[in-house]
C-alpha cells in the first residue's frame, strides 16, 4: 500500500501517518509534517513513530495502539522541537500496516466545549457517553467512506497509468516503425549520386525525421525516469575518453559554424572512475547540443573539475560555458520545468520542445548529484551538473559502446542470416544496411514463416526477429524455437529488431527467450557490432580481419564522407548510424 499512499492518503484533509508492523513510518502527508514540526515531510518518513511519542514504552506493536492513543484530549505527540501538541487519533489496521489520522489541538479543544456543553445541558453521563458513541462511529463511518475513495482513487490512478504505459508504448513503437524507414531511405538516398538540389531536399527530410526522433527520445526517456523505470548502469570505465569522443564528435560541428570549441580536463579529475558513462554522455550531449543552437559567435567551453574527493570516492564537476544568448533572471527558476523555454519565441526561432533540460535536471537527481545554471542575457550560459563517482583500476574498466566499432568488425560476414520483419520498407532498409557485411540474407514475413523455413530444413547462423508481426508474433516464434527438438534451432542466436523501446522491453525480451536486442530506427555500427557479438569464437576466428583497404571502405559505409553543407555537417552523426 506504501507506494500508492502518497496519491491517495494526500486526500485526506487532516494528518496522516502511515507505519508498519515494526513502527517505522511508511508515509506522511504535508499536514502531518507541518503538525509535529516536520516540513521536510521525507525526513519525517525516515524516523519511527516513537519519535512522535512522550510514553517511554513505546510502540512494539499493532496491539499497542490503543495504550499509546487514549481517550480524545488526553494524548500528545512530540513536535521536532520538542514540544507537546494534543491530538485526538483515529487508526485503522491491516496485517502489515496502520493508517493513523491525527486531530490537533484547536480542534480537540473545540471537541471537549461541545462535549462540555452537552454534559452542562443533559447533566447525564450516559447520554455523554451515547453522544461519545455516536461521534465515533460517525468518525468510523467516514474513515470507512474515506478509505473506499481511497481505493477508488488508487484503481483510478493504476488505470490511468496502464493507459498511459500503453499509449507511450502503442506510439513508440508505431512512430519509430516509419521513422526506421524514412531515416534508412533517406541515408540511402544521401549516399548515392544525386543532384545538388535534390540532396538538399532528401537532408531536409533527413533532418526532420532526426527531430521527430530525438522528441521521441526525449519523451520516453521523462517517461521512464518519473516511472522510476530508468536504470543507472555503475561500472568502470575511462572517463579521459569518454572525454575525447565527445570532444571528437562535437567539435566539427561546432567549429563549423565558426565557433571556439574546447576540453579542460583539471589535472586532479581521476581517469578511471566507477558511474554510468551512457548517462555522463547523455547529459554532456545535451548540454553542448543547448550552447551550439543558442551560440551564434564566440566559444563553447567543456571544464571539468574535482569538486570534493575522499581516498576512493568524490564528487566531478562537468561545465559547458557559452557565449550565446543568455537567458533573463526571471527566467531561470523555472529553466528545468518540462516543456519549459525561455519564452516562447525561443521556440518559434530556435526550436526545440523544452525537455533536454528537464532530463538533465532529473538525471543528475538519479545520479546523486545536481544541476545549477549561471547566465546573463547577451553574455551567454554556464551549466555545471555535480555528480558523485568512485574509482575504479585500469584492469577492471569495461570498454565503452561505440570505442571500437570499426577496430574489431570484420569487413565481411561470411555467414547466413535470417531477417523476420512484416514491413516491406523496413526488409528493404534493413537488407541494404547488411547486403555489403553478410554473406547471406533471407526474408521472413513473420514468425510463422520463421518456422516453416527452418522445418524446410534451411540453416541459419543468427535470426533478426521483429516482436510485432502478423499470424505469429516474434516472441511466440522465439519461445517455440527453443523447444524445438532440434538442437540447433532450439539454439540459434535470435536477436529483438523492434520498435518497442519502453522501460523494461530489452529486459523482458531476454527473459523470454531472446539473446539480443536492438531497438528501431537501426543503428548500423550496433547493429553489426550486435550480430558479431552472438557468432561463436570459431566463426568469428574464420573471417578475415580488416586490411586498410577494406576497412577504410567499411568505414565510409559506416560513416558519410565529409559534409559538403552545414546542414550535412549537423546530419554526420545520424546518417553515421543508418
Amino acid at each position: 500500500m506504501a507506494a500508492d499512499a502518497p496519491l491517495s492518503l494526500d486526500l485526506i484533509p487532516t494528518a496522516v501517518l502511515q507505519i508498519n508492523t515494526a513502527g517505522q513510518i511508511l508515509y506522511a502527508n504535508q499536514i502531518m509534517g507541518h503538525l509535529v514540526g516536520y516540513e521536510e515531510v521525507e525526513y519525517l518518513m525516515t524516523l519511527p513513530l516513537a519519535n512522535l511519542l512522550f510514553k517511554k514504552n513505546g510502540f512494539h506493536s499493532f496491539d499497542d495502539l490503543p495504550s499509546l492513543f487514549g481517550p480524545i484530549g488526553q494524548e500528545a505527540l512530540k513536535r521536532r522541537d520538542g514540544q507537546a501538541v494534543a491530538v485526538s487519533v483515529t487508526y485503522s489496521c491491516n496485517e502489515e500496516t496502520a493508517i493513523l489520522c491525527f486531530t490537533p489541538a484547536e480542534k480537540i479543544q473545540a471537541h471537549c466545549r461541545s462535549i462540555n456543553t452537552q454534559l452542562d445541558e443533559f447533566k447525564n453521563y450516559v447520554s455523554d457517553l451515547q453522544f461519545t458513541q455516536d461521534a465515533l462511529e460517525a468518525q468510523g463511518a467516514e474513515l470507512a467512506r474515506i478509505s473506499e475513495e481511497i481505493g477508488h482513487a488508487r484503481d483510478l490512478a493504476n488505470e490511468a497509468n496502464r493507459a498511459k504505459s500503453e499509449f507511450l508504448a502503442t506510439m513508440s513503437h508505431e512512430l519509430r516503425t516509419p521513422l526506421n524507414g524514412i531515416l534508412g531511405m533517406t541515408s540511402m538516398l544521401l549516399n548515392s549520386k544525386i543532384e545538388k538540389h535534390l540532396r538538399e531536399n532528401i537532408l531536409t527530410i533527413a533532418d526532420s525525421g532526426a527531430m521527430l526522433l530525438e522528441l521521441l527520445n526525449d519523451i520516453l526517456d521523462l517517461s521512464k525516469i518519473e516511472a522510476g523505470h530508468l536504470d543507472l548502469e555503475l561500472i568502470g570505465f575511462d572517463l579521459h575518453h569518454l572525454l575525447t569522443q565527445v570532444e571528437t564528435l562535437w567539435r566539427p560541428k561546432i567549429e563549423m559554424k565558426g565557433l571556439h570549441f574546447s576540453v579542460s580536463i583539471d589535472q586532479t579529475v581521476p581517469q578511471f572512475i566507477h558511474s554510468d558513462p551512457t548517462r555522463i554522455r547523455q547529459l554532456l550531449t545535451n548540454l553542448i547540443n543547448n550552447a551550439s543552437k543558442f551560440t551564434h559567435s564566440g566559444s563553447i567551453k567543456i571544464n571539468i573539475v574535482q569538486a570534493r574527493a575522499g581516498n576512493q570516492a568524490g564528487h566531478l564537476i562537468f561545465s559547458v560555458a557559452d557565449t550565446g544568448i543568455g537567458i533573463p533572471k526571471d527566467k531561470l527558476e523555472s529553466l528545468f520545468e518540462k516543456f519549459t523555454q525561455a519564452d516562447s519565441s525561443t521556440t518559434r526561432q530556435y526550436g526545440g520542445t523544452g525537455l533536454g533540460l528537464a532530463i538533465c535536471h532529473q538525471l543528475t537527481e538519479l545520479m546523486g548529484g545536481h544541476i545549477d545554471v549561471k547566465s546573463k542575457e547577451g553574455q551567454g550560459s554556464e551549466f555545471s551538473f555535480e555528480i558523485p563517482y568512485t574509482l575504479s583500476e585500469k584492469d577492471k574498466i569495461i570498454t565503452l559502446q561505440g570505442e571500437d566499432h570499426l577496430e574489431n568488425l570484420p569487413a565481411f560476414m561470411d555467414i547466413s542470416l535470417l531477417i523476420a520483419e512484416d514491413n516491406l520498407v523496413n526488409q528493404t532498409v534493413i537488407c541494404k544496411i547488411l547486403e555489403n557485411h553478410i554473406r547471406e540474407i533471407d526474408l521472413a514475413g513473420n514468425g510463422l514463416e520463421v518456422l516453416e523455413k527452418l522445418e524446410q530444413g534451411n540453416v541459419y547462423d543468427l535470426i533478426l526477429m521483429d516482436i510485432q508481426m502478423p499470424e505469429m508474433d516474434g516472441l511466440e516464434a522465439t519461445q517455440k524455437l527453443r523447444q524445438s527438438p532440434d538442437e540447433k534451432a532450439a539454439n540459434i542466436p535470435i536477436i529483438a529488431l523492434t520498435a518497442n523501446a519502453m522501460a523494461g522491453d530489452r529486459e523482458y525480451y531476454l527473459k523470454n527467450g531472446l539473446t539480443g536486442y536492438a531497438s528501431k530506427p537501426i543503428v548500423m555500427q550496433d547493429l553489426l557490432m550486435e550480430i558479431y557479438r552472438h557468432l561463436t569464437d570459431q566463426e568469428k576466428a574464420s573471417f578475415n580481419k580488416p586490411t586498410t583497404d577494406s576497412l577504410s571502405e567499411n568505414s565510409s559505409k559506416l560513416a558519410p564522407s565529409a559534409p559538403a553543407s552545414k546542414k550535412e555537417q549537423a546530419m554526420d552523426d545520424i546518417l553515421a548510424c543508418l
